[in-house]
């Protein structure tokens, strides 16, 4: 049986809420807090603020990380 990449991420990120905050994202894709403000500021990873905090849906990270595999 093959694995399609959303199957694979759907298990790499099981262990991650729907709603992740930037430690999460950080965490769970292995960028620096920086780079993921900076994803977030261009617009290239969706996020919704919630006070001073930002929240990304899950299925935003991992659109995001198909499209980085896509584009390289």
């Amino acid at each position: 049986m093959e694995l399609n990449i959303k199957d694979a991420y759907r298990m790499i990120f099981s262990n991650y809420p729907d709603v992740m905050d930037v430690k999460q994202v950080c965490d769970a894709i292995g960028i620096c807090a920086k780079t993921a403000y900076k994803l977030i500021q261009s617009g290239a990873l969706p996020a919704v603020r919630v006070g001073r905090q930002h929240r990304i849906a899950k299925l935003h990270v991992m659109s995001y990380m198909e499209m980085q595999l896509m584009d390289a």
